[in-house]
């Protein structure tokens, strides 16, 4: 299901340019790795817990391992002033697999530590500005946009505060470099992403379940190819 909806985004992102044949556009595709916040879980009546020590029964930091990342991207530019040009653009940022890691704090060792697996994809619209000049051959750009992410974890029974899903409002901020080569349509690109959204993990005051901070980073940092026409 994961695997089809990021094709599919992949898809329209190709089929689209065909609308637009007398502007330039950009294709890309970049591969690289991703990093998440650490966040810290509490769970536990707090009229049962010392000053010192609120939420006390039970406290994890969840810590989110470097994984493999895929971005797709259509940008299509909307005009140009001298060497800086502004884009529409249309990332699609995908974590296939996603893992993380929860472990308890030492005062809690008696309880197992937890792998949790799932996935993350990213949908941010927005805009990018880029300066390009003939006689250079790397070309810098920013961006920013907002949109949608669609996180999943697998459920657990040891965790039951696992939920296997949500879809959460995202914020992308990046900047790169283009490198020209020799042939006149491909390029080449290094950048870095970074994508703020909400976890799977939210604070629920009716469970005593208490998470902090609600929404993380998930930064990105890529190469790969772009295709301009």
């Amino acid at each position: 299901m994961f695997q089809s909806k990021f094709l599919f985004l992949l898809a329209g992102m190709v089929l689209l340019p065909c609308c637009a044949l007398a502007q330039k556009n950009e294709i890309s595709f970049s591969v690289g790795a991703a990093f998440g916040d650490d966040q810290s879980l509490a769970v536990g009546d707090p009229s049962q817990c010392s000053v010192s020590r609120p939420h006390c029964q039970f406290f994890e930091l969840l810590s989110t391992p470097g994984k493999l990342a895929l971005e797709g991207s259509f940008a299509h530019r909307l005009f140009a002033a001298g060497p800086v040009s502004l884009y529409a653009e249309a990332p699609v940022f995908a974590i296939p697999h996603h893992k993380v890691n929860a472990e308890p704090e030492s005062v809690f060792a008696f309880a197992p530590p937890l792998t949790l697996d799932g996935s993350a994809l990213f949908f941010t619209p927005g805009v990018k500005v880029k300066v390009s000049l003939p006689v250079i051959s790397i070309a810098p750009w920013v961006s920013i946009g907002g949109g949608l992410a669609h996180i999943t974890l697998d459920p657990d029974p040891r965790f039951s505060a696992t939920v296997t899903s949500r879809d959460t409002g995202a914020l992308e901020l990046g900047g790169g470099l283009d490198f020209k080569t020799p042939l006149p349509h491909l390029g080449f690109r290094a950048e870095y992403r970074n994508f703020r959204s909400g976890t799977v993990f939210t604070t629920d005051t009716s469970r005593f379940f208490f998470v902090s901070p609600e929404r993380i980073h998930h930064t990105f940092g890529a190469v790969g190819a772009v295709l301009q026409f």
